[in-house]
C-alpha cells in the first residue's frame, strides 16, 4: 500500500503509525500514475482511496479517468453537490463533460452519505462516498470505451460545453451529423453520440 501525502507533519505521523505503509510526498494531481503502479506489486492497475480537499473535486476526478489505463477503481468522498453533477443524465442543467467521461469510461456507484456531523471540524455540507470502475482495454465498461479514447473525448466533450446554448452543428458539423438542427451540449446522449469517437 503507498499513500500520496502533500504535507510534511502528515508524512511523519504516517511514518509512525503505520511504518510498513510507503509514503510519496507529492502532489495527487501530478503524480506519475505509471510509476505507482509499476511499483505496485501483483496488481496490473491500482486501487485509489481518497478524502480530497473539495476544491480539487473537478481536478482529481479528471485526472484519474485520463489515467484509467494505471487505475482499475477509487473509493472517494465527495460533496454530494459534485456527485449528483456527476452522476446527471444528458439533457440536465447540471450536465458536464466530466459527467461524459465518466458516463462513456467508468461505472459510478454511490455507496453512503456522510453527515457533516461525522467529521471534526463539521463543513457545512452533506458529502457522498461512491466507488467508481474504470474499463480496460480487455474488459471496457459496456458500451463504453477504452481508456484510451479518454483525452481525445475529453477534447470534444470541453467543446461541445464550451458554449451550452450554441449548436452543436456549428462547431462540430462532421463529427456530429444528423444531429437535430437545435441540439446543444447538454442534450447529447453520452451512447449515441460520443461512443462514436475514437482515439486519434
Amino acid at each position: 500500500m503507498t499513500a500520496v501525502e502533500l504535507d510534511k507533519r502528515a508524512i511523519g505521523a504516517l511514518a509512525e503509525t503505520l511504518p510498513a505503509l510507503a509514503v510519496v510526498q507529492g502532489d495527487m494531481l501530478r503524480v506519475d500514475w505509471a510509476e505507482l503502479a509499476r511499483r505496485a506489486e501483483g496488481a496490473e492497475r491500482l486501487s485509489v482511496m481518497s478524502n480530497p480537499p473539495y476544491h480539487l473535486t473537478a481536478e482529481l476526478l479528471l485526472m484519474l479517468v485520463l489515467n484509467a489505463q494505471h487505475v482499475g477503481s477509487a473509493v472517494l468522498t465527495l460533496q454530494k453537490e459534485a456527485v449528483e453533477r456527476l452522476l446527471s443524465p444528458a439533457g440536465c442543467k447540471q450536465y458536464t463533460p466530466l459527467g461524459v467521461l465518466y458516463a462513456l469510461f467508468a461505472r459510478t456507484e454511490v455507496l453512503f452519505e456522510l453527515p457533516p456531523t461525522a467529521f471534526s471540524p463539521a463543513p457545512k455540507v452533506t458529502s457522498t462516498c461512491i466507488r467508481i470502475e474504470f474499463g480496460s482495454a480487455e474488459r471496457p465498461v459496456e458500451p463504453r470505451l477504452p481508456p484510451a479514447s479518454a483525452r481525445g473525448v475529453h477534447r470534444v466533450a470541453r467543446a461541445a460545453f464550451s458554449e451550452r446554448r450554441k449548436m452543436l452543428r456549428q462547431s462540430l458539423k462532421t463529427l456530429l451529423a444528423g444531429l437535430p438542427p437545435s441540439a446543444d451540449g447538454c442534450m447529447l446522449s453520452v451512447p449515441e453520440r460520443f461512443a462514436q469517437l475514437r482515439a486519434e
